[in-house]
Formats: C-alpha cells, structure tokens, sequence
C-alpha cells in the first residue's frame, strides 16, 4: 500500500474534524480547482462511495466506477472498506 494512501486512512479514521464534498461523478470531472486533501463523496445512484486523490498515480484511465480523472490530470480512486463486487451489474 502506498505512503499517500496509509497517511490518508490513518487521518480518515482518526479525524475528529474529518468532512467530505458530496459530489456527482460528473461533478467531480469537471470540477474546476477539486482539492487533493478533502475526500469526495460520489452520490449517483448505485455508485455511491468515497473517493480520494492519489498524488502519484499519473497514468489510470477513468474507468467510471473505481477511478475518476478530473480534467484529464488528477486521479481520484474509491475508498473501499471491504471487498468489491465485481460481477454486480451497474447498468
């Protein structure tokens, strides 16, 4: 597991003053200035989950469901707290 992600899941356990944006997918993309500190809450219906900024992924495409890329820069992934159903249709 990288560094970025333990520090953010140690602040997100500990935080006692932890916030999140709610946001859509489609907000999130387009976002002009999203922060790389504050977490994202995705609210479209059946994909609702938590998504943070990795600093050092440069490269993953926007996948619609476990990466979101914002303007073609930066990356957010879904922050999972268990095991993802993969085989659950989404459409």
């Amino acid at each position: 597991m990288k560094l970025s992600t333990l520090l953010f899941l140690t602040l997100f356990i500990s935080g006692a003053t932890y916030s999140q944006t709610q946001i859509t997918m489609a907000g999130l993309r387009t976002l002009a200035s999203p922060s790389t500190t504050t977490p994202y809450f995705i609210t479209d219906a059946n994909r609702q989950g938590l998504f943070y900024y990795e600093q050092y992924d440069l490269n993953s495409a926007d996948n619609n469901g476990t990466v979101i890329v914002n303007n073609g820069s930066k990356r957010y992934k879904r922050l999972y707290s268990q095991f993802a159903n993969v085989r659950r249709k989404l459409f």
